[in-house]
């Protein structure tokens, strides 16, 4: 019995191992171990037995899998459109008829490549100038890993083999496009970069043909500016604000003087700006060559230079010109005998002569100080340059002392009196001739063909008659402007021949008048005396004691101080007030000189 048994045991080990030893030739197909699987293709492992097998089992890591095709001895499995996780170990299990097992295993490395990234993300990326240590970085996934190249442009010159491109300072050069290409068995990958570099401008500016102009001829200038972002150009001159050009936002200007004059010379700039925020100048100097004139800013075209100084005093000479080259200047003195000698302040104490110049405009200048008596006549500057030359006189006079200027001014003045009073004393002298032919005691009478005649006392009284014949009315008047007087003495009719007697006359007048007397009212405060020749006689009657009493004699109206208004006596109407008639017959008065 126990016999048996080991006989049994016995068997079965000789039939396992023979069995065990039968099926080492279980194989995969492909046999590359690691077998090798680009991403994306499809690959079928193949497993095959030397005998018969109940089943097969396959297995990716540790995950069962279902074969494709199966039979006694031969069994497969299909990864299709291999990707990055089918790689691994892959394992066959068959199954034999006893139940017992075998096993083969097959390592699967899938080869795959990812999309390429260059870090920074930013599209396109911005630097500005000598900024330093920008980093790229190309990133990449791969298996295996990928080998790198990077390139700038169209160059295919290699800048680095690494996944990483270092910039250590930021140039205007560094702006450009960046690639990074990654490559393995699974194939290449590719990604780019635009780097753009910011910087103030660079400006190039010149004119054309050259700064040294002859004037009249046409001034280009021109500016190119170089920046990034595009710049704020303008064009102008430094000392002439109204000359100005300007342009946004761009790289290039052009200014233009058509026709340049030798005070457009100086200095002009051209000046960018941009967002960096730093202004970039370039200045040029014109020159422009003219023969040298007044500076017509200053002095007016028909300008004459004179002074007029007195011995003693100290003369300035200066003149303001335009001119280019510098000129040249000499200072030539033509005395009052018409001598000319050239002048220089070298060995003379008050002389000084001078110039200061700036580009195109100078003055100059001659000071002589205590001035004497030899030092009168005419200072001309002669200035001279390569363009042409010019003269420029100065003359210089002796001053008139005050005094004879003010006995010259008196005597005009003197002079002028006397004959404005010569002239009036003749008119009023012609005048009063006219007037005494024409007058009775001193009192003017109108001339009228049909006039009458009649004795007043112009300096004492007023009286006025009226009458009327052939039909002309006149009006006779006389009225007192000397209060001093007391009586009034006629004149005797003998120095009168040609005229009617007084006495005659007064009778007449005094009978015309008396026979209105009793309705003549005379104011006290105008009448108060009556007089006759060098006799006082006061009047006699109680009711009226200023009514006039007729003693053989003339009768003479006194006034008492005049108080502003005239009376007149009108055939025995009432006294009336004669202020207007004053006015209308103040031409009598005035041609008699009273």
């Amino acid at each position: 019995m126990v016999m048996a048994m080991l006989w049994t045991m016995v068997v079965s080990f000789i039939l396992g191992y023979i069995t065990r030893t039968h099926l080492q030739t279980l194989t995969f197909s492909p046999s590359t171990t690691p077998l090798s699987v680009v991403e994306g293709q499809t690959v079928i492992l193949s497993v095959t037995a030397d005998q018969s097998m109940s089943q097969f089992q396959w297995r990716h890591n540790v995950t069962l899998k279902k074969s494709d095709n199966d039979s006694r001895t031969q069994s497969s499995f299909q990864i299709a459109n291999a990707s990055k996780s089918d790689g691994g170990e892959y394992t066959c299990t068959g199954i034999l008829l006893n139940g017992s097992s075998v096993s083969v295993k097959k390592t699967i490395d899938i080869h795959y490549i990812s999309e390429a990234k260059i870090t920074p993300s930013y599209r396109p990326y911005i630097v500005s100038i000598y900024q330093v240590n920008i980093q790229l970085v190309c990133d990449v996934d791969g298996n295996p890993t990928p080998s790198f190249k990077w390139t700038k442009g169209n160059s295919t010159s290699e800048l680095s083999t690494s996944s990483n491109y270092k910039i250590p300072s930021v140039l205007k050069s560094t702006a450009g496009t960046y690639s990074c290409t990654a490559k393995n068995p699974a194939g290449s990958k590719n990604s780019k970069l635009e780097i753009i570099v910011q910087y103030s401008p660079i400006v190039e500016f010149l004119i054309d043909g050259g700064q040294n102009k002859a004037e009249g001829e046409r001034v280009d200038f021109r500016c190119t500016v170089d920046s990034n972002p595009k710049a704020d150009i303008t064009i102008r001159s430094v000392e002439n604000e109204t000359f100005s050009y300007a342009i946004e936002d761009g790289s290039s200007l052009n200014a233009t003087i058509e026709k340049v004059d030798c005070l457009d010379a100086g200095s002009y700039q051209c000046s960018a700006n941009n967002s960096i925020g730093k202004v970039s100048t370039n200045i040029k100097n014109l020159f422009v060559r003219c023969k040298p004139r007044l500076d017509h800013r200053i002095y007016d075209s028909n300008k004459i230079f004179e002074q007029t100084l007195e011995i003693g005093e100290d003369m300035n000479i200066t003149f303001n010109l335009i001119a280019y080259p510098k000129p040249e200047v000499r200072w030539i003195f033509r005395n009052a005998e018409g001598r000319y000698m050239q002048v220089s302040d070298v060995g003379y104490s008050n002389l000084n002569i001078s110039a200061v110049s700036q580009l195109s405009t100078h003055r100059i200048t001659l000071i002589l100080t205590n001035v004497t008596n030899s030092d009168y006549g005419e200072y001309s500057a002669l200035v001279t340059n390569a363009e042409g030359n010019t003269i420029l006189t100065y003359k210089m006079m002796k001053k008139v002392t005050d005094d004879k200027y003010l006995i010259i001014i008196l005597g005009v003045v003197f002079g002028a009196i006397f004959i404005i009073l010569s002239i009036v004393i003749f008119v009023l002298i012609r005048k009063r001739g006219i007037c005494l032919k024409d007058c009775r005691f001193g009192n003017y009478l109108k001339e009228s063909e049909d006039h009458v005649k009649s004795p007043v006392y112009a300096n004492k009284s007023f009286h006025e008659i009226k009458y009327e014949k052939n039909d002309f009315k006149e009006e006779f008047a006389e009225t007192s402007i000397r209060s001093n007087y007391e009586e009034t003495i006629p004149r005797n009719d003998e120095e009168h021949p040609y005229e009617t007697p007084v006495s005659k006359i007064a009778e007449n007048e005094y009978a015309n008048w008396k026979a209105g007397s009793d309705n003549l009212n005379i104011h006290e405060d105008e009448y108060a005396n009556i007089s006759s020749k060098n006799k006082k006689v006061e009047g006699n009657d109680q009711q009226d004691p200023n009514k006039l009493i007729y003693e053989n004699t003339e009768p003479v109206f006194k006034p008492k101080k005049h108080k502003g208004s005239f009376l007149y006596l009108n055939n025995g109407n009432n006294v009336e007030s004669l202020t207007e008639k004053e006015r209308k017959m103040s031409n009598i008065d005035d041609d008699c000189g009273v």
